[in-house]
């Protein structure tokens, strides 16, 4: 028999590292998750992480903006803490001056009483409260004489800022408000478009618009399809322009054609609209010429009852309704015309486009179908009783005399507003003084251009986050870069006002080797050029010579008489036009906008009688 030997291991210690993972181990069970979680950088917080360069692009821009954000709450921080002190010495001086205070001789000295503020002081970027010590009030201060009228008007102007009292409940306390960045009537100066963007809804309605910013900080948004129609009325220069602009410019980013249509009418020689020619929302071009315009309201007005005809059939009551339960949906018509005393001051159009807008008017909210006009001419032979009746939403701008300001709104409140782009809206009983968000030519260009390219989420994208323009880009870098346009350092400046580094390459291409120009003069912004090795040296403007335009006298009078005998001519044909059938004058005299409604019109008789066919008789 072989004889089995068994031989015992020895028993070995732990090496350093093994005990190492043991204590390691044991740890995991006692410290929380939060801080094991730590032994991996991809946990790391990200202030950490960019330290040694182990964050993503998008994670470096929001390091940015809270650095941004941190650096402006600590400068606005000490900005409040020395405004506090500034108003609070000036309120109590003013309300001593205006009597709200107890002076009264002791022992031969003069002693005043002064009202007293309790601590601690509320103060925000938007305003500052004040509480007044009530349980402490000086001999013979009432109350009703802290929220007298001349006294909030002496407190206002010492300020020079608007301040109103707030003592509505005694348990609450008496306070008094200084407003920070609004004006004595408590309506802001200036109006961000990005900022109203941003806080309108995604959900909002297709045809919801940005009204202004009134008092407080209020914002304002309507939808057109509740109006439904509106007359933007003030002077030259007051910034009513700008408003229709950027609602034409909001409607066009939010919409496409299939759910928002424009018809433009522009009286002014096609200049004021004429950023709008190429947007693919437009049904036809945009109409310039007076001729044109009789045509064009007929061609809205039969759309109207087109629809009407179609709702009564289909069994409903609005283009709402009808939305809902058809497919494809009907678009919404934004009917918008820009200088309306052109047409009403003349006699060969003021009958019939009166007649046509009122009809257009009173029959068209149902039909999804909105007018939008504009003038500076705000008189009663513009404006008529028959158009006020229909147009019962009214911007008033400010205008030249009280007279012109009843006209619109009924009262005087509108004459001499200041400053630009401030308005009355009038909207049934809401009277509210606003301030119109600006928009400038440069971003309604980059806008329309990104739009005709098919790009409206991006268009939309960034007008919610900010309104740098390429041309903004151009004059920062002939100030603070020398004339160089590097990606990444221009990305470095404004990447704190939520631009993308791919939004400021975009714009780079597009303005290479194009001309254009900044504040009076014209630059040339040249493309990358080889540098060392595989490097491109940074895109560079140039300056560019003008050369002054030369403006050629008039030939001699042998080619003024001919051109004289072909107006002649012109005046002849037109005369004998007028005596034919008045559809066969609008499809041969309006030129290439009469023959293109000419072949809408038959196109839709031939798509109501199919429809009439389907509908009714199977």
């Amino acid at each position: 028999m072989t004889q089995l030997t068994v031989t015992r291991k020895r028993f070995a210690l732990p090496s350093r590292w093994q005990l190492y993972r043991l204590v390691i181990g044991q740890f995991d069970y006692i410290l929380p998750r939060s801080i094991r979680r730590l032994r991996h950088v991809r946990c790391w917080p990200v202030e950490w992480r960019e330290r040694i360069n182990h964050v993503t692009e998008d994670e470096r821009v929001e390091v940015a903006r809270a650095r941004h954000r941190a650096h402006e709450d600590s400068t606005d921080r000490k900005r409040l803490k020395k405004l506090v002190g500034e108003y609070k010495r000036l309120l109590s001086n003013a309300m001593t001056r205006a009597g709200a205070a107890y002076r009264f001789k002791d022992e031969g000295s003069r002693i005043v009483k002064k009202v007293k503020f309790r601590n601690p002081i509320r103060a925000s970027k938007e305003a500052i409260w004040f509480q007044i010590e009530t349980a402490r009030l000086p001999w013979h201060v009432l109350i009703a004489y802290l929220k007298a009228p001349e006294v909030m008007e002496t407190v206002s102007f010492a300020c020079g800022r608007r301040v109103r009292c707030i003592a509505e409940d005694p348990e609450k306390g008496v306070w008094y408000v200084v407003e920070l960045r609004q004006g004595v009537h408590g309506v802001p100066r200036n109006v961000d478009y990005s900022r109203m963007m941003e806080s309108l809804k995604p959900e909002a309605p297709p045809l919801a618009i940005c009204i202004g910013q009134g008092e407080a900080g209020r914002v304002y948004y309507r939808n057109i399809a509740d109006m439904p129609h509106m007359i933007v009325a003030g002077a030259t220069g007051s910034g009513k322009s700008v408003w229709v602009k950027q609602m034409i410019t909001t409607l066009l980013t939010r919409n496409d054609k299939g759910k928002v249509v424009f018809v433009l009418i522009d009286m002014k020689g096609g200049v004021e609209l004429s950023q709008f020619k190429d947007a693919p929302n437009l049904l036809m071009p945009i109409i310039r010429d007076k001729k044109n315009v009789k045509p064009t309201l007929e061609r809205v007005l039969k759309e109207v009852k087109r629809r009407l005809f179609v709702f009564e059939h289909m069994g409903v009551v609005n283009i709402q309704t009808y939305n809902q339960r058809h497919h494809p949906m009907m678009a919404y018509w934004v009917l918008v015309i820009d200088e309306l005393a052109h047409l009403m001051l003349d006699p060969s159009l003021k009958k019939d486009s009166e007649i046509l807008l009122a009809d257009i008017a009173a029959l068209s909210r149902a039909a999804g179908i909105h007018v939008i006009a504009a003038t500076q001419r705000p008189s009663v032979d513009v404006v008529t009783g028959l158009i006020k009746a229909n147009f019962p939403v009214r911007l008033a701008f400010s205008t030249a005399s009280q007279a012109d300001s009843r006209v619109i709104i009924d009262t005087g409140d509108a004459c001499q507003l200041a400053p630009q782009g401030r308005m009355i809206f009038f909207m049934g009983n809401t009277k509210v003084e606003l301030q119109g968000p600006f928009i400038s030519p440069t971003l309604i260009d980059e806008t329309m251009t990104q739009i005709i390219g098919g790009k409206r989420e991006e268009a939309l994208d960034a007008r919610k986050r900010h309104n740098v323009t390429s041309i903004d880009l151009m004059r920062h870098a002939l100030a603070e870069l020398g004339g160089l346009a590097p990606i990444a350092k221009l990305f470095n400046d404004f990447k704190a006002h939520n631009v993308k580094r791919r939004e400021i390459e975009g714009m780079l291409v597009e303005l290479e080797n194009t001309e254009f120009e900044i504040d009076g003069k014209w630059f040339k912004l040249l493309p990358p050029t080889p540098g060392p090795g595989a490097m491109l040296n940074s895109r560079r403007l140039v300056p560019i010579e003008t050369t002054e335009t030369m403006f050629v006298e008039d030939k001699p009078d042998t080619e003024s008489s001919e051109t004289e005998t072909d107006l002649a001519a012109d005046e002849k044909s037109n005369s004998s036009s007028e005596t034919s059938d008045p559809d066969e004058t609008r499809n041969h005299d309006d030129g290439e906008n009469g023959s293109h409604l000419a072949e809408e019109d038959s196109e839709m008789e031939h798509n109501e009688d199919e429809f009439l066919d389907n509908k009714i008789l199977g």
